[in-house]
């Protein structure tokens, strides 16, 4: 008894040490194996009606080019992609969007049914006798009759989920979700459009993408969901034929790239760690705080008063001048929007 008691406890033990040591596989998984991009800035194209001018509204539609590279192990599959728009700040309205909700079959054309039923009556006999008498019989029990129906008709191929849309957020936003077919692929470029419904005197704005790739993996547990990549961008836009909004949002795009270009510049190899928060917390040797290699990008999503309290006292102070004219460049075009 002793020694099975002692031969569980060792198995309870090994048993913790496998799954303290899988979990966080199969929890994070390989979140960069699928990387997205999306433009800084677009044009947006008046396509308002005589009716929504009236109502004193316009209507504006963007075209957003959304490009996906996918560089997944062999144990990985992906299998669905989310992307999501909505504007930054008050007044905009989703009235159209594409692509819209598809679906596909892998069979082409219609599916041909054949259904039939037999039925067959015969006269059983049963005899004794010598083997001259049971042969005449056996004869004359193959006389009978036999019946049947066939139906054939026309089906449509079951239907799969190839894409779906439709707006979020009380219809501020849209979302579309792209499925893996045999026949499609997630990798590559995709586009999306929306028709928006702003104020008369509009003139430009932000809005965010926000996109997530998830899939399968193969694992000691079999098959698991895993993120396979994620992305969030803040994209400025002007209206199309402005050309004072187009500076603007032209401007803003040049410090954002300013920016992204010194801390590509300054930051040091060995600081790229993965989870790290909005700005290291370290001293670098020269005694300067260091930035984190994602802060630009992540400085985007944030509202001008989490940057100018939150933000803004670790820069380094050769950084702060370019961060100053980043966000009064960031406040001029979200009031295009006014």
């Amino acid at each position: 008894m002793k020694f099975l008691s002692h031969l569980r406890q060792q198995f309870s033990i090994w048993f913790v040490i496998l799954v303290i040591v899988t979990i966080p596989v199969i929890v994070f998984g390989d979140e960069g194996c699928v990387s997205f991009d999306v433009p800084a800035t677009l044009a947006s194209c008046d396509v308002s009606t005589d009716e929504s001018l009236v109502n004193n509204q316009r209507l504006v539609e963007i075209v957003f080019p959304v490009t996906t590279m996918v560089g997944c192990r062999s144990d990985q599959r992906v299998l669905e992609m989310m992307i999501q728009v909505r504007g930054l700040g008050a007044g905009l309205q989703v009235v159209d969007y594409g692509p819209r909700t598809q679906l596909y079959s892998e069979v082409e054309g219609s599916v041909e049914v054949e259904n039939r039923q037999d039925r067959n009556s015969q006269i059983g006999l049963n005899a004794s006798g010598n083997a001259a008498k049971l042969v005449n019989i056996d004869a004359k029990a193959n006389l009978g009759s036999s019946q049947g129906s066939t139906q054939r008709y026309q089906q449509i191929p079951a239907q799969k989920l190839l894409l779906a849309s439709g707006t979020i957020s009380r219809g501020s936003g849209a979302y579309f979700k792209f499925r893996h077919t045999p026949q499609t692929t997630l990798e590559g470029g995709h586009e999306i459009a929306l028709t928006l419904r702003v104020p008369k005197h509009w003139r430009g704005g932000m809005l965010r993408v926000d996109c997530v790739a998830t899939g399968k993996e193969k694992n000691i547990w079999g098959e698991t969901d895993f993120r396979a990549g994620h992305g969030s961008f803040v994209v400025a836009t002007w209206l199309q034929g402005d050309f004072e909004a187009q500076q603007m949002v032209q401007r803003y795009s040049q410090l954002e790239s300013r920016l992204q270009s010194w801390s590509e510049t300054r930051q040091p190899q060995s600081t790229s760690r993965r989870n790290q928060g909005l700005l290291a917390g370290w001293v670098g040797s020269n005694h300067q705080a260091v930035v984190s290699d994602d802060w630009v990008k992540r400085i985007a999503l944030l509202d001008s008063r989490s940057i100018e309290a939150k933000v803004k006292p670790r820069l380094p102070k050769a950084l702060q001048l370019t961060a100053d004219q980043f966000l009064a460049s960031r406040r001029s075009v979200l009031q295009l929007a006014r």
